[in-house]
């Protein structure tokens, strides 16, 4: 369950239409504990723990009042995922081919790379009530792409090994390389990102660094037929583009959600989080 809880935060986290909820959110935790309202890294952590049961009750109420007060994706996320997701080896996103690192391992092609510039706030200790918000590089490999299914639509997401920052990432002024240790892994409770938001990188083995490897950016590729690969581009479809309205918001799903299993492409479906 802890995965399937991250699944979600992950895509709620990254929508821009879920934006105003979440400032309304946190408004709510200042106001109803104002002894905290200071302590930002206090408020990150109950948002955490309570904005998707919020965020589900809130656009319910809003729809009870008026089913046209809120815009479809909305409605479509607060109702939630079906639970259950799809699980895959590769995946074409925005022209690129993501491969999990295990079925890099019986390939030529190397496709599990991958390099995420994020927004995060680091805490110094225990101590610090007001962690500055900054943007952070991540560099790490695909360990499993899953597919939530919100009926109208699917998110791609990826788990991901990441290097720790500190020891694992180091920067050459004098060639202007980045070289990572791969196995310097950190960020284990962050591990999953929304397949649209990360850049596709290549790794090179540093021959006079052991345990480091150089990073190089990617081309532009996309499948074509088979195994082969071309340069093009692939238009990511926008989850938000073609959705029908929701006539009926559910509060919690029946046994019915099996129906929505996909037969149309090689997977594994997966329950058990």
């Amino acid at each position: 369950m802890t995965n399937w809880i991250k699944h979600i935060e992950t895509i709620l986290d990254n929508t821009m239409e879920v934006d105003p909820y979440i400032n309304e959110h946190k408004h709510h935790l200042k106001e109803t504990n104002p002894r905290k309202a200071k302590d930002e890294k206090w408020i990150q952590d109950m948002h955490n723990q309570k904005f998707i049961s919020w965020f589900h009750h809130r656009v319910g109420g809003q729809l009870c009042m008026n089913m046209n007060a809120v815009i479809d994706i909305v409605k479509w996320l607060a109702q939630g995922a079906l639970k259950g997701v799809m699980k895959y080896s590769c995946y074409v996103v925005d022209g690129y081919r993501y491969h999990t690192k295990a079925q890099d391992n019986e390939r030529a092609v190397q496709n599990s790379g991958v390099y995420l510039v994020a927004s995060t706030m680091p805490v110094s200790s225990a101590k610090d009530k007001n962690p500055i918000v900054s943007n952070m590089k991540f560099y790490g490999v695909i360990e499993e792409i899953w597919e939530l299914n919100y009926d109208q639509f699917q998110v791609p997401l990826f788990k991901c090994a990441w290097v720790e920052n500190e020891k694992g990432i180091k920067y050459d002024d004098d060639t202007a390389l980045t070289m990572v240790n791969l196995n310097r892994r950190g960020y284990r409770k962050d591990e999953f990102v929304m397949a649209t938001h990360v850049s596709q990188v290549f790794y090179v083995d540093n021959l006079e660094n052991d345990g480091c490897s150089i990073v190089l950016l990617m081309p532009n590729r996309v499948y074509v037929h088979g195994d082969e690969l071309e340069d093009a581009v692939l238009e990511h479809q926008s989850f938000t583009n073609g959705l029908l309205p929701v006539e009926e918001f559910k509060y919690e799903l029946g046994e019915g959600d099996a129906k929505y299993i996909r037969t149309d492409c090689e997977g594994i479906w997966v329950t058990n989080f």
